[in-house]
């Protein structure tokens, strides 16, 4: 069974961009815009956790603090955390009985595996593991005919960013296939050192280190993390660092 999310988010933007992104990594998430909607909500459901911006209906951090508190009660023993703009402090967190407070903007990785952790979603078979770090062994060989054996018909590859180099949204093995041959022919010689791989319902945010040779022969190096939503043993979608509060 998917773990079972209740999400309190008061911007409707951003409240359906996070249900979409949970649902797509494998959870069953349900949204509730105000406070009122919230409690009634968990009065006639279970949720597994309850993921919660922490100013909705009120700007008035004290009262806040007072829905905050009395979703924790009813939620109990559920964990409710925080994903907010407001600045809270870790003795706040521990005062409020909150199972963690992510400032806003986050990206979606440490947001799942926040979730993760907090809801010690079973570890992935050794067969999946082989999977994502095959996938990141092909790439780093230049093999992209293995690279997308890995992927589902319909693979979805998605990262934003400014950089027309990288900034990309593709569907389907040959465009997967192409988009590849195109970034390492810039982002040459790249090696992927795997620094942790977490489980999600549906698949794993997995964290590692990437270097790579740029176009004047200069070696450079980066923190990333990839977002893989899995089908059986096959990678269905390719995800990095999604931003989940509008511009």
């Amino acid at each position: 069974m998917r773990p079972q999310l209740l999400v309190i988010e008061d911007d409707p933007d951003s409240l359906e961009l996070l249900l979409m992104l949970l649902e797509t990594c494998g959870f069953a998430a349900t949204g509730a815009n105000q406070t009122a909607v919230a409690r009634d909500t968990l009065s006639r459901i279970a949720f597994d956790a309850v993921l919660a911006d922490f100013m909705v209906d009120s700007r008035d951090p004290v009262i806040s603090w007072t829905m905050i508190d009395d979703l924790v009660r009813i939620a109990k023993p559920s964990p409710v955390g925080l994903l907010t703009g407001w600045p809270i402090k870790a003795e706040q967190i521990a005062a409020h009985q909150l199972a963690f407070a992510i400032p806003k903007p986050c990206s979606s990785e440490l947001l799942l595996a926040q979730l993760s952790e907090v809801l010690d979603v079973p570890a992935l078979s050794a067969a999946e593991e082989k999977v994502l770090r095959d996938y990141f062994a092909c790439l780093a060989a230049g093999n992209y005919d293995a690279v997308v054996a890995l992927c589902t018909e319909d693979v979805a590859y998605h990262l934003p960013s400014a950089d027309p180099r990288i900034g990309h949204t593709v569907h389907g093995r040959d465009a997967l296939r192409e988009l590849s041959r195109k970034t390492f022919a810039v982002f040459r010689s790249p090696v992927f050192e795997i620094e942790s791989i977490r489980a999600l319902p549906r698949g794993a945010v997995v964290r590692y280190t990437g270097t790579w040779t740029d176009e004047s022969g200069a070696s450079q190096s980066l923190p990333g993390a990839v977002l893989f939503v899995l089908a059986g043993l096959q990678i269905a979608e390719i995800g990095v660092r999604v931003n989940l509060t509008p511009s």
